[in-house]
């Protein structure tokens, strides 16, 4: 997060949970104890919500995927903690299972076919497969072995045709494979762009949803984010394949849902609540 902004409400909700927790042990005093596989300069990657969320879907049989996006470098640590959690390794879920046995999806996350990095400009949206290294320029061929790209090319002038269809094709075809059960992927996004635009949400982390809310066979799409202010997408750019560009009114907990970073740290039901939320409105 870039920062952590406290309410009132907040500030008082922090001070009841801080006192409460003094004389009890969890999930998250575990988390203080992690071995230093799991942190970096004090800094874990992964919160027991996000778990829990996992475990609450499993035991659903919902047949979902995971794509963490990302402005920064940090995959591989969260692919690290990720992985151990998976593999009933990490030290607070050691019965968890996601790593394609007896039957499980797999949501290890695999390098480097499990990752991608998309570069935007005002004209082109390249996607880069491969690599988790965000690229300032597009790389031009020939290209280096296991590396590919896709682009799509972007017209300012209103059209009928679907302008950003390859780019919701390319998130669920990677994070939905045919051929196997692997169920997660990384994508970086481009946060030059979003930079130079000033942290505009037009220019913020791509999100392509699907024009027509009644057809049963889209994938469902929920990006949650701390960084979505209280009245703007911010740092997410939410469009319809047309290229339009959805109204926050619309998208806020429907396709995208502001988080508390805090809250989530503490609660660790918190994001199956905020799953509820955004599937009451779909």
């Amino acid at each position: 997060m870039d920062a952590l902004r406290l309410t009132p409400e907040t500030q008082k909700k922090f001070q009841q949970l801080a006192s409460a927790a003094e004389n009890k042990t969890n999930k998250q005093d575990v988390y203080l104890k992690l071995p230093p596989v799991l942190s970096r300069e004090g800094y874990h990657f992964i919160i027991p919500a996000f778990f829990e969320l996992l475990l609450h879907l499993q035991k659903q049989g919902r047949d979902f995927a995971i794509v963490f996006r990302t402005f920064g470098s940090d995959i591989p640590e969260v692919a690290a903690e990720l992985n151990l959690f998976c593999t009933g390794q990490h030290p607070c879920y050691p019965h968890a299972r996601f790593d394609g046995t007896n039957g499980t999806m797999d949501l290890r996350l695999h390098f480097p076919q499990s990752t991608a990095v998309l570069h935007r400009s005002d004209s082109l949206i390249s996607i880069i497969s491969g690599t988790h290294i965000a690229v300032k320029n597009v790389p031009s061929a020939p290209l280096p072995k296991d590396i590919s790209i896709i682009q799509v090319p972007i017209s300012k002038e209103k059209s009928s045709s679907s302008t950003l269809s390859p780019v919701l094709d390319f998130i669920v075809k990677n994070a939905f494979p045919e051929s196997s059960l692997r169920r997660s992927f990384s994508l970086g996004d481009c946060y030059q762009y979003w930079a130079q635009h000033l942290e505009h949400s037009s220019a913020g982390k791509l999100l392509v949803v699907n024009n027509n809310d009644n057809d049963s066979s889209q994938v469902e799409q929920i990006f949650l984010d701390d960084n979505i202010e209280e009245d703007d997408a911010h740092i997410v750019d939410v469009r319809y394949e047309s290229g339009e560009i959805v109204p926050f009114a619309q998208a806020l907990n429907k396709y995208i849902f502001r988080v508390d970073p805090l809250a989530a740290i503490f609660d660790s039901q918190y994001f199956i609540r905020a799953l509820q939320v955004c599937k009451s409105s779909m």
